[in-house]
């Protein structure tokens, strides 16, 4: 649990802008990571996460010590932590790491501060969590913003746009998503949909995917073994439009996505529906 005394700082650092004055930054960082979890909603969403990103992003630490807390976060202690949820609301501790996790990235793609290395470790490493994780829930009512997924797609967002990591890479990147959103077991009402497209384009703007693969992908993303039953038939099912659509308006306004959002309209308007 915070003390007192560090929330009363934290509230103190939100009005200050973050300057971070008269602390030990690294040992706020420990106490930051020790609580990145807490089931209070307002001392996790609107305390500690903006203060921890503050700290990771605006240059207080060096390469090095970026590098150490990227390496602890895509770990056990925190990405994997409790990743068969047998401790309650577990999954706070995996989705706000992944949130530091983005922001890492994102330094890294203003700077190159940490290594490709290590940045290729993480790709891995999450793709891994990513596949694994079962809790999808968006927002519950006693501790808030769950939001692992929507978190995910953040993570997606910032991995998409890293230079060194190339073609392979991004359609390993777009199939993962397609696969997790083709759920039949929860469905994705809290704009997970909108947050993954936001990486999708992020993908495509590196115009390193061929067309003919994305079309294949999209294929493949309208396609689906439906259930008989309800509502996992609505689940998966809406799950897959909604992805679509997103993603159809996002790249409705670009004359260079045409072919694709064609494509798009014809799977919507033909494969994903309730037969």
């Amino acid at each position: 649990m915070l003390e007192h005394k560090w929330i009363v700082y934290l509230e103190q650092q939100k009005q200050a802008k973050f300057t971070f004055e008269k602390v030990d930054k690294a040992e706020l960082v420990e106490v930051l990571l020790a609580n990145i979890g807490d089931h209070n909603a307002h001392i996790r969403d609107d305390l500690i996460y903006p203060n921890l990103a503050h700290l990771l992003f605006d240059g207080h630490f060096t390469e090095s010590e970026l590098a150490t807390y990227l390496h602890r976060l895509m770990g056990d202690e925190y990405l994997f932590f409790d990743i068969d949820n047998y401790i309650d609301f577990s999954v706070l501790v995996r989705s706000f790491s992944i949130l530091q996790l983005a922001i890492l990235v994102a330094v890294h793609n203003r700077e190159g501060l940490i290594s490709e290395r290590s940045i290729k470790s993480l790709y891995t490493q999450f793709l891994k969590y990513f596949s694994e994780e079962t809790v999808f829930t968006g927002y519950n009512d006693s501790v808030g913003w769950v939001h692992a997924i929507a978190h995910s797609a953040d993570l997606f967002n910032q991995l998409m746009k890293v230079s060194s990591l190339g073609e392979s890479e991004l359609k390993t990147m777009f199939n993962a998503i397609t696969n997790k959103i083709k759920t039949d077991i929860y469905y994705f009402q809290h704009d997970e949909d909108e947050r993954l497209v936001v990486a999708l384009k992020s993908g495509l703007d590196r115009d390193l995917l061929d067309e003919a693969f994305l079309l294949r992908w999209i294929d493949s993303a309208a396609s689906f073994k439906q259930p008989k039953e309800f509502p996992a038939r609505l689940y998966i099912t809406n799950n897959v439009k909604n992805l679509l659509r997103s993603l159809y308006f996002k790249l409705l306004p670009e004359e260079k996505y045409h072919t694709l959002t064609e494509a798009i309209a014809t799977k919507l308007q033909e494969n994903v529906k309730l037969h």
